[in-house]
């Protein structure tokens, strides 16, 4: 880890020293977070309380070279307190915990953008995606309308298959299948301004496994308004297109509102019925492998502040086959502190099996937070949630407790 960051800093240093012929504006921030979180029967059974304690560090660098064209980079490193990777006597992180974020080329042609390389990219508010990715982003300025166009890269089956195969050439009699298809996500989504206060992002969202017969289509809009203090925001996402033969026929359909003091929010995802049939209805059918995919919500059933860890049956933050409300309030008794306090009902739309009988309530939770500006840009967050388990969850209440301190720079 040592090596790798010091060989890092040398070349950024040797490019600024080594090449003064070009004008170079080197550009420097980062995230940084520790977080430590209590959980207790989240498998909806009596399971006992699990928890940790992590910290992320993350570091950007952008090489500015001219208004049209920079080269981003952001940096990762994840460490849970008490592991092997960094988190132990010593510390010394390891290359496991170390994962380049993004790098890519920001450039300019004409009146056109590219971005080429490991970016960020997100659709639908997260409901399609909201994840970093391998592929280029080409934006077109069609008079007063961006139009972006976007290839991501899911799978490339010689690289993958290559590795089945060298991971299993030393097991006996084991001849490795191919199991990772050619697959591509392509995307457009321009926005159009109507006027100051309302905004239209219509979209289509295409995945393609290269060789099979599957290949399916997200057609779908947001839209977002704002009167006076209040600000509204609809979606609405229909899928279509072909999974193994079969038809596919889902939605997706959410709104909000948020006043200052009152926010709600309500969304509904088609799931797949129990009696099988010919049509595939369950929404979210590219993402079943956490492929992007990214809408956090509630603290438990939508995996909040503390992402990574859901309740029981409950879909988080790869939203299909469920439909949640969610009413809350925020106040600000002093400058440096806000207080906000949510409740969510959520519950499957189609029932699954549950200990031999069908269910499909997973339950009310309630969730309070506090945050408090420690310093100008150090904030202290402390979360406390209680989900009233519904039988699709279990018959144990999941209870979380947490806090988090951060800044960003």
């Amino acid at each position: 880890m040592k090596k790798l960051l010091g060989v890092m800093l040398a070349a950024v240093v040797c490019s600024t020293v080594a090449l003064p012929a070009f004008a170079v504006e080197n550009e420097f921030g980062g995230y940084w977070r520790t977080r430590g979180i209590t959980m207790q029967d989240f498998s909806g059974r009596d399971t006992g309380t699990d928890g940790y304690v992590d910290t992320r560090t993350r570091l950007y660098y952008t090489a500015k070279f001219s208004d049209k064209f920079k080269f981003v980079n952001k940096f990762e490193i994840d460490t849970v307190w008490g592991d092997d990777d960094g988190g132990d006597i010593g510390a010394d992180g390891k290359d496991k915990s170390f994962e380049i974020k993004n790098s890519y080329a920001d450039f300019n042609v004409g009146d056109h953008n590219f971005k080429v390389g490991i970016q960020p990219g997100k659709i639908a508010r997260g409901f399609l995606i909201d994840d970093d990715f391998s592929g280029i982003t080409m934006t077109c300025k069609v008079g007063s309308v961006l139009v972006p166009f976007m290839w991501m890269k899911v799978e490339e089956d010689d690289i993958n298959d290559a590795k089945i195969i060298k991971n299993t050439e030393t097991i006996p009699n084991v001849t490795p299948a191919k199991t990772y298809p050619e697959r591509d996500y392509f995307a457009v989504a321009p926005v159009f301004n109507i006027s100051e206060s309302l905004s239209l992002n219509p979209y289509l969202f295409y995945d393609k496994e290269q060789g099979t017969d599957t290949g399916m289509f997200y057609l779908g809009a947001d839209i977002n308004a704002k009167v006076d203090n209040m600000t509204a925001w609809g979606t609405f996402i229909y899928e279509t297109g072909d999974r193994n033969d079969d038809d596919v026929s889902a939605f997706l359909v959410a709104a909000g509102a948020d006043a200052g003091l009152v926010h709600g929010q309500v969304f509904y995802a088609t799931g797949e019925e129990a009696t099988a049939d010919d049509e595939w209805n369950e929404f979210g059918l590219t993402f079943s492998a956490g492929t992007g995919q990214t809408y956090y919500w509630s603290e438990i059933m939508g995996e909040g502040i503390f992402d990574g860890t859901r309740s029981n049956n409950s879909p988080g933050t790869g939203v299909t086959n469920i439909m949640a409300a969610n009413l809350g309030v925020t106040v600000k008794p002093m400058p440096k502190l806000t207080l906000s306090g949510d409740i969510w009902y959520a519950q499957l739309a189609e029932e699954r099996n549950v200990n031999g009988s069908m269910e499909d309530e997973l339950g009310i939770e309630i969730d309070l937070k506090a945050t408090y500006m420690v310093l100008d840009n150090l904030k202290l967050d402390v979360v406390a949630a209680y989900l009233m388990a519904g039988d699709a969850t279990g018959e144990e209440d999941p209870i979380e407790i947490g806090t988090q301190l951060s800044f960003s720079f």
